[in-house]
């Protein structure tokens, strides 16, 4: 399983570099049942601690927020497949943002 030693190899990579890498470490043997709650968690710590995107986000409004790519990754994003019919994936990535973004508009009461 990953531990404090094996994070310190992820703190400079670039996202796809990071997510390559990733594939090759043990995960923690509840991570399909944790990894909303962990990614909930890291994107309130990103945005705390990067205040100035907090009104970035709030700007989005009610807009629909979609994690794209070109990847495939159709669970924390979304593709746009004409095999799918049109829009496929999850997008817990967007759904994520979305929460955290109706959070602070509530605790501003916006």
């Amino acid at each position: 399983m990953c531990g404090p030693n094996d994070r310190v190899q992820f703190l400079h990579l670039a996202a796809n570099q990071a997510k390559r890498r990733g594939r090759q470490i043990k995960m923690r043997p509840d991570w399909e049942d944790r990894k909303l709650t962990i990614m909930h968690n890291l994107l309130v710590h990103k945005f705390n601690e990067n205040l100035e995107l907090i009104p970035k986000l709030l700007d989005t409004g009610g807009a629909v927020l979609v994690e794209g790519n070109t990847w495939h990754d159709n669970y924390w994003g979304m593709l746009q497949l004409p095999r799918c019919g049109g829009n496929c994936g999850r997008n817990n990535l967007g759904r994520l943002l979305m929460q955290l973004r109706a959070d602070y508009m509530e605790s501003i009461g916006r």
